[in-house]
Formats: structure tokens, C-alpha cells, sequence
């Protein structure tokens, strides 16, 4: 099941706790003999993502018990949970290959980063910060692997992201990847 905010502004109060009030309010459903999702939600599987500034609210909701890993789309360089970084060419932030390397390297985390290359020019100096929702084809396979590792303890999911077969290594041409000690 997935819950999104209905706010754009989710790292900034008083919309700053709206994913950890999202399954809060999934385990309301869940124990509600009423409801269609009674007994239906796994909460002991529970992961959480955010784009820019949900990055950011995802990195506060990841210190709460019940979020196991996060992903993080063009903000954000570390979690208290496992954790992957997603950016690219002209993102807003300006991140480098550089920058998310030794950012993840430093967590104290198993952590992740992807930095893709090739971006579409949609009309903006920043274009890089929507490649999750522009070229959603380069993304959603990393993103689906990520979470059937990390929520569900795939192997074949885990082979994208390490070992000698890694998926996404040695792929510099589209994107750069790597990850810290923690995570090999």
C-alpha cells in the first residue's frame, strides 16, 4: 500500500510529520474491524520516500521504529535506516558524484546513491531534479528492487545493488552508482 501526503511543503511545519501521521493513520485501518484494510497491512514491512522536500520529511520520519528503509529522490544524504539517494545532472542542489560518494561513505547507515546522467532539458536550469517523474523508465526498476530488498529480504533484488553480478555497477555511461562499507 502506498500513502502520500497531500501537501508540498512536507519538510516545513505544520505539514512536517505528515508521513509518520500517514501510518499512523494505516494502522488505525488496519485494526478497524470496518475497514477494507483490516488486518490486511503488513506494518512491520514499512518504508518511506520522499522527492525534495518529502526527502527531507523522509529522513525525519525514518527516525521513528516502524520505518525499516527510505529512499531518497533529489534531497538528502543520509538516514538513520538503510537508506538510498537518488540525484543527477542539474539537480537544485547541485550535488556531485563527489558529494553523494563521500556523503554516503561518512553514514552510519548501509547507504546507497545513484547519480544520473543524461537528463532531459525540459526548459530549466534544474531540469535534473525531475528525472524521477520525467523519465520515470530510468527509475522505477532501482526503485521497485530497492524496496523488494530491503521490505521483503529478495535476493535477486539484493543482487542489483551488490556482489560480483551487481545490476547497477559499471554503468557509468547512464548513471553513476555506489555505496558505503555498510552496505557490500
Amino acid at each position: 500500500m502506498v500513502v502520500a501526503s497531500n501537501s508540498t511543503w512536507t519538510a516545513t511545519a505544520p505539514t512536517s510529520g505528515v508521513q509518520l501521521r500517514a501510518l499512523d493513520y494505516a494502522k488505525a485501518l488496519n485494526e478497524d474491524p470496518t475497514s477494507i484494510l483490516y488486518q490486511r497491512l503488513d506494518l512491520d514491512r514499512v518504508g518511506a520516500m520522499g522527492h525534495s522536500q518529502g526527502a527531507s520529511a523522509t529522513v525525519t520520519a525514518a527516525k521513528d521504529a516502524r520505518v525499516k528503509a527510505v529512499m531518497l529522490w533529489n534531497a538528502g544524504t543520509s538516514s538513520d535506516k538503510p537508506f538510498i539517494d537518488i540525484s543527477g545532472d542539474r539537480d537544485v542542489g547541485a550535488p556531485t558524484v563527489s558529494s553523494m560518494k563521500t556523503d554516503t561513505d561518512d553514514a552510519t547507515k548501509p547507504g546507497a546513491w545513484v547519480y544520473y546522467h543524461q537528463v532531459l532539458e525540459t526548459g530549466g536550469t534544474y531540469t535534473g531534479h525531475l528525472v524521477l517523474m520525467e523519465q520515470p523508465d530510468r527509475v522505477w526498476s532501482l526503485a521497485v528492487a530497492w524496496w523488494r530488498w530491503q521490505l521483503e529480504g529478495d535476493a535477486e533484488a539484493k543482487k542489483t545493488f551488490v556482489g560480483a553480478a551487481c545490476g547497477l555497477c559499471n554503468r557509468a555511461s547512464e548513471f553513476e552508482f555506489g555505496r558505503n562499507s555498510l552496505l557490500r
